[in-house]
């Protein structure tokens, strides 16, 4: 099926009008989701801000866990000789996406991250919920109220899980199964709102299996929800992994950057069984002139495009917020570092719309850091 997407002309790198008209749409959805107007933005204040090391406890320690769209995680965070510190940290391959109601999710994950939750204790939980979800103040700190009550992100269906704030529930479970106090500070976020955190920086994005950014705005930090976006030109390519989704119709730009996606394109482009990303990067390696060397190219070159335009958009739309010349940037995620020459490629795109030098950061577990250092915050 090689030669077949090539005729598809819409398959290739975006136009200078192309890119033009993305960064003004996306602008365009930024300031009119913050506005709360009708945007494909959500648009999510996180009640959360940067805080500075030096004040918070060094006798503390914080439960971090993350749900992310492939894999859980889970360490002790705490902060030793000034510097943030992830101790016992655990990562497990999410092998179930579909589960029965919430109960069934939470035993589950607490059973999986059975090796950090036994035996210990915590002055705080950190959570960082890798989708869509609305920030609520609590008592005891920030939680997140899913915006889906049963079907996620990622294929991810967890009926019930809107029910009530995300951390409530997995506290619940903690409290009931390993006895953990029942009135810990709970801190909950997006997982691009605490890669920002983790450097204390004004953006943080994310580009692994899925894609979104946090940039801090007049509300303070907003998890944009940007792999929702919905204005970027489409190809033939793309269309048909959206169609044949458990999400069609949402998520677009998302479709077009993440490697959930991009891995399927070229299987199906290339009639390959292997649907990873990982499998772009291997024929990337080896420079040739063959059609599947062809079509890793535009799909890296069109997904570093798209992230460095909307990377560079939200610096110019917040241009208050980014004072500075050199603007440091924490990202996570396995395509944008693990791809050869995708992170250069994003930074020139990057540079190229907002006008300023970029610094890609790479913080090692940058999420369960920035949700350490917030939940932190909250202990007494």
């Amino acid at each position: 099926m090689s030669p077949e997407v090539f005729k598809d002309p819409t398959f290739r790198r975006l136009t200078p009008e192309e890119e033009q008209s993305v960064s003004e749409a996306y602008k365009h959805d930024l300031l009119a989701g913050l506005r709360g107007e009708s945007s494909s933005l959500a648009m999510t204040p996180s009640l959360l801000d940067s805080v500075e090391i030096s004040k918070l406890p060094n006798d503390k320690t914080v439960l971090v866990i993350e749900i992310g769209g492939t894999h859980l995680y889970g360490g002790h965070f705490t902060i030793q000789d000034g510097k943030p510190h992830v101790d016992r940290g655990l990562k497990i391959e999410m092998k179930r996406k579909q589960f029965k109601d919430v109960e069934d999710f939470m035993e589950m994950l607490t059973t999986e991250l059975e090796p950090v939750l036994s035996g210990t204790s915590a002055d705080a939980l950190g959570l960082v919920f890798s989708f869509s979800g609305k920030s609520v103040k609590t008592e005891r700190g920030v939680d997140v109220l899913s915006r889906h009550n049963e079907k996620l992100s990622k294929g991810i269906t967890i009926p019930g899980i809107g029910s009530k704030p995300v951390g409530e529930l997995l506290l619940q479970k903690l409290s009931k199964k390993y006895h953990y106090k029942k009135d810990l500070p709970v801190v909950t976020t997006n997982d691009t709102v605490a890669v920002a955190l983790s450097a204390g920086t004004s953006i943080g994005v994310i580009v692994a299996t899925g894609f979104n950014l946090a940039v801090k705005t007049s509300q303070g930090i907003v998890n944009t929800e940007s792999g929702g976006f919905n204005k970027v030109p489409k190809h033939e390519l793309a269309e048909q992994v959206d169609r044949e989704s458990t999400t069609p119709g949402r998520a677009l730009a998302e479709k077009q950057i993440a490697g959930a996606y991009l891995g399927k394109q070229f299987a199906i482009a290339t009639g390959s069984t292997d649907q990873s990303s990982e499998r772009i990067s291997e024929v990337l390696v080896n420079v040739n002139e063959s059609d599947s060397y062809k079509i890793a190219q535009i799909l890296r070159e069109r997904s570093s495009q798209i992230v460095g335009i909307l990377i560079g958009t939200a610096i110019l739309t917040f241009s208050e917020e980014f004072p500075e010349d050199v603007v440091s940037i924490p990202v996570e995620g396995s395509l944008f570092w693990g791809m050869v020459g995708y992170a250069g490629m994003t930074k020139a795109f990057a540079e190229k719309t907002s006008g300023k030098k970029i610094n890609f950061l790479k913080i090692p577990e940058s999420g369960r850091v920035g949700i350490g250092l917030a939940a932190l915050s909250f202990v007494k």
